[in-house]
């Protein structure tokens, strides 16, 4: 530490050497402590001022109404607590009235701007307490204090960040007055941060006993101290207030006759706020006259601080602003606590989102707020411990709206000092991917000149989970920061993403949700600024992000200038809509990700990988950017890492691939690339060696420049013998030869196999096929392919074997036809499909018994049997018998057997499962498994004890007996049914169903359509349709089912009626016979008619005549259609008829029968006549 400080020491030594020397850095130890040291920063640097040097330079300094600061030749230097040097150019203003300036002359007050291309600005006085000044640097704001009280002499100089936070807490209150006063006085609500007038407000502070005594004040002899205090607080207040609002507050010229020296005899209750703030009102008004001052407010040393919203120029409200602190100096008094109690006074709420004190319209800072009017430090969970001197953009607002448009413009004194306000524009509104950093950029002017500075803030106060949650839909996700002169906001900071930092108030939405920003401009020239501002909304989608960049993004990367490279990131839909970014810019950083000053790509497509070229410059901290064109989102890399010095001219090769096996007679190819490094453009000739002996090959083109590619081809391998060859690819050029190694693989051949079973266009085969082919040469294993499909797009089966044959596991559909193929393999070489062969499997048909249940009795050893007769005819390919289902006590007794109409007899099971009960199975000689389970009753498959196989050739046709025998008795139970599934070859089939005849008769008395018909013979036929269309529909309709009276050769006969026909409507009907096996055939069509009266028409027909003569009342209408239809169902006329009688001559009609029908709505009448 002594080594640092003599360090420090030397350097400032140096500086002041050459510069003015009133300041001298010096050890803190031998400082005298004449009085109490409330000032003691963590870390901050020990000075010795020369305060008659000082006074020399300060009584040089102009007056700010005679010169502005950018133009004061006094230049004063001051210390940073590092050892740095800093010139500022510095004036006189004042803030006391002359009669108050007058009594005290040695306190002044001064503000200044540095010399320097980027502008700081100091506020400092001198008073009977020495030297105070508060300066912005480039590390952050600075104060220069006095050592101790009661010494002048000594000083320590300290960032803010390294003040600590106080310990007593402190609480603001607004008075409950605000709403029936303050509010009532806001005036216009103009969403506009003030007009540029530079106000002046004529300011009583008064103190308490205890304030003073604090300040070393006892009596009014030593009210100097008192003031030199007030003058350091509102000195320190006014930089702020000037800045962001322009407003000066001026110490009235009796100011001191409201400081008081004695606690017993003082007007105020010192340590409760509440009281105090009337009591304030009462003593000001009565000391000092209402009508001389513009605003008050007392320090005291407790009571925390409270205020009445808008009271400036309020005749009752005007002095209702108090301030107490156990320790009334520094910012933490100044900042957190004057300048924000002023803000109530000037209008300005509360700005916190949490909810201590919270004011809902104004909540726009996440947390505790960091800024003067939030309660950082005091209001869990904190951003930080003290405020940062500036005010929100919300409250520049309010402040703007009361001294500009509200009651604050009825008693303010402007200053004569003339600034424009800035133009800004904070760009369109954007639509964002969830998830992703952002930027927001303004594009700000200033018509005088003056540096601006820009603040980006958060517009958005409703109430949300805090600290922030990425999954807030509402309320503040980012908090503010010190206004600076870069138009750039990074959301999160750039500092926070370079370090890959998740800050803790500063959080990405990973759901879709808007968010409003402000950024408001700053005119800073020196005295009083001017704002301007504008609002964006940033839209963040959900469904689309995070965008993130993938390459380089790990540790220990290295590129080369005039390298190619590769940039990649993660698209993340974000080319979808609404975000819709087609386009991306790439940008380069050289130093660790906080400036990007080369563009590497523009306005490249965003399909997530780009190859840029490296430029110029070394680095060990690159960074890269991928930043959506056109829009604000953007990500960077993670990591550091290096850019190292280009070499020579030369060039470099590789191969595409590098490796590769290939069977002949296919050609082998490669791809010999070759890139150009440091600018090389010359040729490159390319040859071969160690290629194998018999083939041959060529490069196309055999030079070229680089940065081109070739293709090496490799032919004739079918004349080389099989095995690996390393062989080298040769590059030469201007700059040498380059050689790389690339490797072959020549595979031993493997031949193509030949189909043999199933023959190519079989039909009729069977559904568990053998697969049967010829061995190919050289081959060690072969890939079987099934599908119903030509193309083999779908896949039935894909099996992989060693064997030249094989059956699927399972069975193959009836009726279908199925495509196969075969190719085989070695260890190296894969052969071409063999020819695919085509073949159709049979039909199946299933038949169940009709003759069970069958009981199994109890007593003896009985034998039963059930059976189906098969009528149709065909050669057995396979047979399945299907549920297979009864109950038995103890089936361990039972034997069943399947007989064959030539009684070949196959077991199915004998004596299974011991004391197990009953039976549901079916067998197949593609079962699941030979071993049935206990008791087997799953109704799955299982294969029989003997093979079905074995009636394979036989003929379907004839009876199938199924045999149960009982071994034991005493145990009884029932077969209930069972089936067989028979898939034949020559199938053929008797005709269902013999018709005899079909009727369709309209039975007028009934108002039915009766159906009548008869069969001369039925087999395997389930039932029929009846279906039915009117006449004016187009298709048939199902009305009813009817079941079959029975197969064989025995006639039968149906009746059924349709009760829901209409009269005078033609309706036409047919059967539908359905087979067991689902086939279906149709009857003929019949037709019939159901004449009506719905309507009482009178119809008289002259048939020597032909005329007709017809007469309807008619209810619902004036008229109905009349029509005329023979009795195949077709019309002959149709005509309008109405009310009254109607002559129709039908004389061009031939001889037969007709029907007549009359149709009004949903009425009929209808009747037959005869020609």
């Amino acid at each position: 530490m002594k080594k640092l400080l003599l360090m420090i020491c030397c350097m400032w030594a140096a500086k002041f050497g050459i510069a003015q020397n009133y300041w001298s850095p010096i050890s803190e130890y031998p400082i005298p402590v004449n009085g109490p040291r409330y000032i003691t920063p963590n870390k901050f640097a020990a000075l010795a001022l020369d305060t008659a040097l000082l006074m020399q330079k300060l009584r040089q300094a102009p007056h700010e109404q005679d010169v502005s600061s950018f133009n004061s030749q006094t230049i004063l230097s001051i210390p940073t607590p590092d050892g740095d040097i800093l010139q500022f150019r510095i004036v006189r203003y004042d803030m006391m009235e002359p009669g108050l300036a007058a009594r005290y002359p040695g306190i002044m007050t001064f503000l200044g701007v540095s010399t320097g291309r980027d502008p700081y600005f100091i506020r400092f006085d001198w008073t009977a307490r020495g030297f105070h000044a508060a300066f912005t640097s480039p590390r952050g704001k600075v104060f220069i204090d006095p050592y101790c009280f009661d010494n002048v002499l000594h000083y320590v100089s300290y960032y803010t960040s390294d003040y600590p936070a106080p310990t007593v807490p402190f609480e603001c209150h607004i008075s409950k007055e605000q709403i029936s006063q303050g509010l009532q006085q806001e005036g216009n609500e103009e969403q506009k941060a003030g007009d540029c007038v530079f106000r002046s407000y004529r300011l009583a502070v008064a103190t308490t006993a205890e304030y003073s005594d604090y300040h070393g004040a006892d009596d009014p002899s030593e009210s100097a101290l008192v003031l030199s205090a007030v003058v350091t607080a509102v000195n320190r207040v006014n930089e702020v207030y000037e800045r962001d609002v322009a407003v000066r507050m001026i110490l009235i010229a009796n100011t001191d006759d409201v400081f008081y020296y004695d606690p017993d005899t003082d007007p105020y209750t010192n340590g409760n706020g509440s009281t105090m703030l009337g009591e304030n009102q009462t003593n000001l008004d009565n000391v000092i006259g209402t009508a001389n001052y513009d605003m008050g407010h007392v320090f005291s040393t407790g009571g925390g601080g409270v205020a009445n919203l808008n009271s400036p120029c309020s005749p009752t409200l005007k002095a209702r602003g108090v301030t107490g602190l156990g320790n009334p100096i520094g910012d933490p008094f100044y900042i957190d606590y004057v300048a924000h109690e002023m803000g109530h006074q000037f209008g300005a709420r509360h700005t916190q989102n949490n909810s201590c004190n919270r004011s809902n319209a104004t909540a726009m800072e996440p947390g505790s707020a960091s800024t003067i009017m939030g309660y950082a430090g005091i209001c869990a969970p904190n951003i930080q411990s003290n405020s940062d001197d500036y005010f929100h953009g919300i409250s520049v607002q309010e402040i703007g709206n009361f001294v500009a448009f509200g009651n604050g413009n009825s008693c303010d004194t402007p200053l004569p000092f003339i600034n424009n306000p800035p133009s800004v524009s904070g760009g369109n509104d954007r639509i964002i991917p969830i998830s992703t950093p952002f930027m927001l950029t303004a594009a700000a002017n200033d018509s005088d000149g003056h540096p601006l500075t820009y603040c980006w803030e958060q517009w958005d106060n409703e109430e949300g989970a805090m600290p922030p949650q990425s999954t807030n839909t509402q309320g503040p996700m980012f908090r503010s920061f010190d206004p600076d002169n870069s138009p750039i906001r990074y959301f999160p900071r750039l500092q926070d993403l370079v370090n890959n930092v998740s800050p803790t108030w500063e959080v990405l939405p990973s759901v879709g949700r808007d968010m409003e920003f402000r950024v408001t401009v700053r005119d800073n020239n020196g005295a009083a600024g001017c704002t301007e501002e504008d609002n964006v909304v940033v839209t963040a989608v959900g469904g689309i992000g995070p965008f993130v960049v993938t390459a380089p993004n790990t540790a220990g990367v290295m590129w080369t200038e005039g390298q190619s490279v590769s940039v990649t990131w993660n698209v993340a839909n974000t080319t979808s809509a609404p975000v819709s970014c087609s386009t991306v810019d790439i940008f380069l950083s050289y130093d660790g990700g906080f400036t990007y000053p080369v563009q590497l790509a523009n306005n490249i497509t965003n399909n997530g990988s780009a190859t840029v070229t490296v430029p110029a410059g070394t680095t060990t901290t690159a960074r890269i950017m991928v930043k959506a064109d056109g829009n604000i989102f953007f990500d960077i890399s993670n990591f550091n890492f290096s850019i190292i010095a280009g070499v020579a001219p030369d060039f470099t090769m590789s191969s595409t691939p590098v490796e590769q096996t290939v069977c002949p007679p296919n050609d082998a190819v490669f791809s010999i690339n070759t890139s150009s490094v440091a600018g090389f453009s010359g040729n490159i000739s390319l040859s071969l060696t160690g290629a194998p002996v018999g083939a041959s090959y060529n490069f196309s083109p055999n030079m070229s420049p680089a940065g081109f590619t070739s293709t090496l081809t490799i032919t004739n391998l079918s004349l080389a013998s099989p095995g690996v060859y390393n062989m080298q690819v040769t590059g030469a050029g201007a700059p040498g030869t380059h050689t790389i190694d690339i490797t072959l693989t020549v595979g031993l051949e493997s031949g193509t196999s030949e189909l043999n079973s199933p023959s190519n266009g079989a039909t009729d085969h069977t559904i568990v096929p053998v697969f049967i082919w010829g061995a190919a040469s050289n081959a060690t294993s072969y890939l079987f392919e099934l599908s119903t499909s030509s193309s083999f797009s779908t896949l039935v089966s894909s099996l992989n074997t060693a064997s030249t044959s094989l059956q699927p596991s399972f069975e193959l559909q009836p009726q279908t036809t199925y495509y196969w193929r075969v190719r085989s393999s070695n260890a190296t070489c894969t052969s071409n499909w063999s020819t695919t062969y085509s073949f159709s499997t049979a039909p199946c048909f299933t038949y169940m018994s009709a003759d069970v249940p069958k009981t199994i009795p109890e007593t003896g050893m009985p034998t039963i049997t059930s059976t189906i007769n098969i009528t149709d005819s065909g050669t057995l390919l396979d047979i399945n018998v299907i549920n297979l289902v009864g109950t038995h006590t103890w089936i361990n007794d039972l034997e069943v057997d399947l007989i064959s109409p030539n009684n070949t007899t196959v077991n199915l099971f004998d004596r299974i499962c011991s004391s197990q009960d009953n039976f549901n199975v079916s067998f197949s000689d593609e079962g699941s498994s030979l071993a049935l389970p206990c008791p087997p009753v799953d109704g799955n498959s299982y294969r029989p004890e003997g093979s079905l196989a074995s009636y394979n050739g036989l003929s379907i046709t004839g009876t199938w007996t199924l045999q149960i025998h009982d071994v034991f008795g005493e145990d009884g139970g029932e077969l209930q049914s069972w089936g067989l599934r028979v898939c034949p070859a020559g199938y053929s089939s008797p005709l269902p169903v013999e018709w005899l005849s079909f009727e369709a008769t309209a039975r007028e008395n009934l108002s039915v359509i009766s159906l009548d018909w008869a069969t001369a013979a039925e087999f395997n036929n389930a039932g029929f349709h009846i279906e039915r269309k009117a006449e004016a529909e187009t298709e048939f309709t199902p009305l009813e089912w009817v079941d079959t009276k029975g197969n064989g050769g025995v006639s039968q006969r149906y009746q059924w009626s349709d009760r829901t026909a209409q009269r005078g409507l033609r309706y036409y009907y047919r059967l539908r016979q359905l087979d067991y096996d689902g086939m279906e055939s149709y009857s003929p069509v019949r037709t019939a008619i159901l004449e009506g009266n719905d309507i009482n028409c009178r119809l008289t027909w002259q048939t020597g005549q032909a005329l007709l003569l017809l007469g309807c009342p008619l209810s619902t209408g004036p008229t109905a259609t009349c029509s005329l239809y023979n009795m195949q169902g077709q019309q002959l006329l149709s005509q309008q008829v109405g009310q009254g009688m109607h002559t129709i001559t039908l004389d061009y009609l031939p001889q037969g029968v007709y029907l007549v029908v009359v149709q009004a709505g949903n009425e009929i009448f209808a009747k037959r006549i005869v020609r």
